[in-house]
């Protein structure tokens, strides 16, 4: 819960935290979204992955 610039964490946390964990489906889903390494990306223009819907 947002409270001005100040952020509050609710006392249950941790536990909510540890439910969602536990109901997720533990797979990873990874694909390449560039052919540029990380460096190439800082400073390239034109449409990039984050530009996407």
């Amino acid at each position: 819960m947002a409270d001005g610039d100040r952020w509050r964490i609710p006392e249950d946390f941790e536990s909510r935290a540890a439910a969602y964990d536990v109901g997720r489906t533990r797979q990873a889903c990874v694909g390449v979204l560039s052919t540029f390494d990380l460096e190439k990306q800082v400073g390239a223009d034109g449409v990039t992955w984050l530009d996407r819907p």
